[in-house]
This record gives structure tokens, C-alpha cells and sequence, in this order.
């Protein structure tokens, strides 16, 4: 994974912007990162959009300002003067890929059948869009375009909302996701993002999908016992063996136990938390080397936190 994608990866989801005044992309920016989101897609279909870019990357520095819809090589030009860290197309455009490839310029082309992530693929690129996602068969035609071509993975963009983030985000060849619907033309053209930054918290719980799992006590010797007469009162639903609480025989951990919060990507979520100030344990790996938990080093109420995956 490169740099350019783990920064994307990390924060997981993209909001795809049209600027039809430059000027909006400083306050807007700034509310992306109030409301948790570090990358940003400026779409060139506007004449506005080196300007946005411009304006995004001197006064918002801690947002990775990337340039979509771009339609050419002199398109792809001038957002990298303005400041674009990475391209974005719709389709694939082999002029657009090539002079990327040529500038050392990351480049994610569109694509949306087994043909043009194979034209890709001849170049060396392996991170694709997913364009139009919902209208090109969602995740199920994602998962079947990833049988053959496990080395790809997908920016998917089109028709993504709150209501389906999950499904995406939950699919362990999603990069990230591109969306729309976090800024309101409304709200554009009044320049007032109070709304914008409340959809883009909600929108980013929405990517991780922190869900309650199980919580875990250490009970030392005696913990069957406890886990026997919980059974025999409320029913095999609490008995140690469930999914909502178990009793730990484990003497030496000094904490009360554990409280797990299942989360789309662990990996994602990880880096989220870290980004909030929390200190992370080793992660645990499964037997594909793919993350299986990762604890926070900090205590809740004498418990320790494990993210795990649904």
C-alpha cells in the first residue's frame, strides 16, 4: 500500500465535491475536518475547481485534496499545479493514465467490468474506482469482479449513502468510499456547513459501524460456577459460551475484563481511534494474517476495549 493510499484507506471515506465558488472550499474544508474526514475529491466540473483546490491545499493543509472528473492530460495538468495529490477519473482514460504514470502522479481510474480493470491492470495500476457503484451491481458485483482479481482493490463511487456505507466498508477490498451527500446545495450556495458537519459524524459511524459485542470478566477460579447458575436463571443466552458475556478464568490480568466493539474494518477503525488520542495494543492476527482484534491500551471503568470485526 502506498503512502497516497493508506492516507485514503485510513480515513476511509471521500466526499466528492462540485465547487461552483472557490471561495466555499476553505469553510468547507474546515468542516470536513470538524466532522472527522481528512480527504477530500474536488470534481473538475466546474471552472472553479483548480481554484477550490488551490485555496484547499494553502488554508486547510491537513486535508489530502485529491482532483476528480478528470476528463484529460491537460485537465490532470492543471490540478496537479494546484495542489492535487491524486487524480480520480470516471472511466478509463488511457492519456490520462499515461501522463499520471509519467509525473509520478497517483492515478485511480474509473472502471465498472472485468475489461477495464484488466486495461488497468497492463499498466500497473491496482486501486480502482468503482464507477457507477450502485448502478453497476453494488457490492455483489464487486465481490464477483474480486474472485478473479484479488489483487484489486476499490474506491466504489456512485448512488453510496449512509443507509448502504456499511455493506461497502464491511468488504475487505474496499479501499475506501466516494459519496456525495454530505454537502447540500443549500447549504453551498448559503455557505453555512453546521449541517455538513453533523451528516459527515454521522456518516462516519456509519463507516465504521461500532456495535456493542461482548463483554468479558475476569472471575478467576470460580468463573463456571458463575456462568452455571446465570444459565440456570435467565437461559443459555448469558452462559460463557454466548456472545454478549462471558466469564474469564484468567487470574493475572489485572483488569476487571474486556468490552468488545465489533467495527466494520478493525484496521480502519484503529487508526480512527488513534487519531482521537487513544494508544493501541498489538493487534491479534488470524490464521491468513488478516487482523483479527485490536485492543486499546487504555481502560474504561477498570476494562479494556478489543475492536473486533463483524
Amino acid at each position: 500500500m502506498t503512502e497516497t493510499e493508506r492516507r485514503i484507506f485510513e480515513c476511509g471515506l471521500i466526499p466528492v465535491i462540485k465547487l461552483e465558488e472557490a471561495e466555499t472550499a476553505d469553510k468547507l474544508g474546515a468542516a470536513f475536518l470538524e466532522g472527522g474526514l481528512d480527504v477530500m475529491e474536488v470534481t473538475f466540473r466546474t471552472a472553479a475547481a483548480a481554484e477550490a483546490i488551490r485555496i484547499l491545499t494553502e488554508k486547510q493543509p491537513d486535508v489530502f485534496v485529491g482532483a476528480g472528473t478528470v476528463l484529460s492530460a491537460d485537465i490532470a495538468k492543471k490540478a496537479a499545479a494546484a495542489g492535487a495529490k491524486f487524480i480520480v477519473t470516471p472511466g478509463f482514460n488511457a492519456k490520462v493514465v499515461e501522463y499520471c504514470l509519467e509525473q509520478g502522479l497517483p492515478v485511480f481510474p474509473g472502471i465498472s467490468t472485468p475489461s477495464e480493470i484488466e486495461a488497468a491492470l497492463n499498466y500497473g495500476l491496482s486501486t480502482l474506482k468503482f464507477f457507477p457503484a450502485e448502478q453497476s451491481g453494488g457490492v455483489k458485483m464487486l465481490k464477483a469482479m474480486s474472485a478473479p482479481y484479488g489483487m484489486v482493490k476499490f474506491i466504489p463511487t456512485g448512488g453510496i449513502t449512509a443507509a448502504n456505507l456499511g455493506d461497502y466498508a464491511r468488504f475487505g477490498k474496499v479501499l475506501a468510499i466516494g459519496g456525495s451527500w454530505m454537502v447540500r446545495e443549500d447549504d453551498l450556495r448559503a455557505k453555512s456547513f453546521k449541517n455538513t458537519i453533523q451528516v459527515t459524524r454521522e456518516a462516519v459511524l456509519a463507516l465504521h459501524g461500532f456495535q456493542f459485542a461482548n463483554i468479558a470478566i475476569h472471575a478467576g477460579p470460580e468463573a463456571a460456577l458463575h456462568a452455571h447458575h446465570l444459565n440456570r436463571l435467565f437461559g443459555p443466552g448469558l452462559d460463557c459460551a454466548g456472545n454478549q458475556l462471558k466469564f474469564l478464568t484468567d487470574t493475572a490480568e489485572e483488569t476487571l475484563g474486556y468490552i468488545e466493539i465489533k467495527t466494520n474494518n478493525v484496521q480502519r477503525a484503529a487508526a480512527y481511534v488513534k487519531k482521537l488520542g487513544c494508544q493501541l495494543d498489538d493487534a491479534a492476527k488470524g490464521s491468513q494474517g488478516l487482523t483479527d482484534s485490536i485492543g486499546l491500551k487504555d481502560q474504561y471503568a477498570g476494562f479494556r476495549i478489543k475492536l473486533i470485526p463483524y
